[in-house]
């Protein structure tokens, strides 16, 4: 099996979160090469050089344990979201990305904001609310067992620590909510 035939069948198998994880992937491989030096490209608040920040943070994280950290409940959370909005995968993952952004660069601490929890929050918040508010069966079971899984993640929204982002997971989790709610996809 050649390698483009591997993603293909990964791809068909895994959907479109496949190549999200890839970019992230790849991202923290060259991140890691250069020393973390893409850091730079993070969020911070309520300044122009932190604008990019807003498409950039949720590729760049602190460390190996940080996009491990992030890695795994994003490759569970983007299958989920793949399985049950394939179409609109990328316009829903867009705006979690973007609206997160938008309100950490608005309303967080002027600190450099940086990794992909908040797209793992959001990802959360959507694909949860959305199987509660679609009254399947099948939904409403999976967002149980979101729940339960994830239930622990949710202090995260709280100041714990100065060096997370809990705004960030704030904010994604706000945006996926609103995203859910509002019926927006």
């Amino acid at each position: 099996m050649t390698f483009p035939e591997f993603l293909d069948l990964a791809r068909s198998h895994y959907g479109p979160g496949l190549w999200l994880l890839l970019a992230i992937v790849a991202v923290e491989l060259v991140n890691l090469i250069s020393l973390r030096r893409l850091n730079g490209l993070g969020i911070v608040p309520r300044e122009s050089a932190g604008l990019p920040g807003i498409v950039c943070a949720p590729f760049l994280h602190t460390g190996v344990g940080h996009f491990l950290a992030n890695l795994v409940p994003l490759f569970i959370l983007a299958y989920a979201l793949g399985q049950v909005a394939p179409d609109r995968f990328w316009w829903i993952t867009g705006a979690l990305v973007l609206g997160t952004g938008v309100l950490v660069w608005a309303l967080a601490r002027r600190v450099n904001h940086i990794g992909a929890s908040g797209l793992v929050y959001g990802l959360l918040g959507y694909l949860t609310l959305r199987g509660f508010l679609s009254g399947e069966p099948w939904q409403v079971a999976g967002s149980i067992v979101l729940l339960l899984m994830y239930s622990g993640v949710l202090w995260g929204v709280l100041p714990t620590t100065a060096r997370t982002s809990w705004e960030s997971h704030l904010f994604g989790l706000a945006t996926g909510l609103a995203l859910a709610w509002w019926k927006v996809v």
